[in-house]
């Protein structure tokens, strides 16, 4: 049994602000085209519709990243942290892949129930302590592979 300690990137959230940054930028240019461009100019109008949006992107980037914990053991893999908590078998993997740029990413699919993914990305987080974790799950999956005779199938990364 191993622990580790890793950060990821909560996909969720990237979105919702990646939206929410879309949507200011879109607001933020048509009531200062509307409002503003007789006092401050057509620049002064684009300066605000964009400023605002990238403003408010890195004001919240910081809480894209998060801190979760994972053991293995010889026959599962367990993930805790405030976003997730879950016990993966290595019996009840259908396939797994572990995607490797800049970042990296880890995808199970279970024989049945809803697909588990986690995304580790240099610019929000250290993908050092996820790399290694990834690393040591897939040693772990292809010794529980040969010594089960288990159905493990690793997808090819990118």
């Amino acid at each position: 049994m191993r622990e580790f300690t890793f950060e990821f990137a909560d996909q969720r959230y990237l979105v919702r602000l990646l939206i929410l940054c879309f949507l200011s930028l879109i607001v933020f240019l048509i009531s200062s085209v509307a409002l503003l461009v007789d006092s401050i100019g057509i620049f002064g109008c684009m300066a605000i519709a964009f400023g605002f949006p990238i403003a408010l992107f890195f004001l919240f980037k910081k809480n894209i990243k998060k801190i979760g914990s994972a053991i293995i053991t010889e026959d599962n893999i367990e993930f805790k942290s405030a976003l997730l908590n879950q016990k993966i078998l290595y019996s009840d993997i259908k396939f797994y892949a572990i995607q490797q740029y800049k970042s990296i990413a880890l995808i199970i699919q279970p024989k049945i129930g809803k697909k588990f993914k986690l995304q580790a990305n240099p610019n929000f987080c250290n993908t050092d302590p996820f790399r290694f974790l990834c690393s040591e799950l897939d040693k772990s999956l292809q010794r529980y592979k040969i010594s089960h005779q288990a159905d493990l199938v690793k997808k090819k990364s990118w």
